[in-house]
């Protein structure tokens, strides 16, 4: 086991100010959890409350936002498969993301028509809730 050597140069008189201690090491506070206030609607958004057609194509418009989701391996495969397969035809698509912004869009208006008159839904005002879904 080694021994610290004591430095000669001081003086075991020699006050010592703070200034000459170094400064410990201050871990910052992590930044609290922070809810984005709800986005004003689009203008896409304003025409759709006011009877406009629906169009999936309405719905892919504004910002892009990355989420994360778990899907069954085989439907990923074939989605895969799908995009490979279209992407150069007439109707096809060009992306995995842009297959599923359009099926997802597909049935935002299906669930729309079905559960509210055709009219979207209220914004969702709060955070998303997580874990199991409803009725599980």
């Amino acid at each position: 086991m080694r021994m610290p050597v004591k430095d000669d140069s001081e003086s075991a008189t020699t006050p010592r100010s703070p200034a000459d201690e170094p400064a410990p090491e201050q871990t910052p506070a992590p930044d609290p959890v922070r809810q984005e206030p709800a986005a004003p609607p689009s203008e896409h958004a304003r025409a759709r409350r006011r009877g406009a057609a629906r169009n999936p194509a309405d719905y892919l418009v504004g910002q892009k936002a990355t989420t994360s989701l778990q899907i069954y391996l085989e439907l990923k495969a074939r989605a895969e498969t799908a995009v490979l397969r279209t992407a150069g035809q007439e109707g096809g698509v060009r992306s995995l993301t842009a297959l599923v912004n359009e099926a997802l869009a597909r049935e935002v208006i299906r669930l729309e028509e079905q559960f509210n008159a055709g009219e979207p839904f209220e914004p969702n005002r709060g955070a998303f809730r997580m874990g199991r879904p409803f009725g599980s």
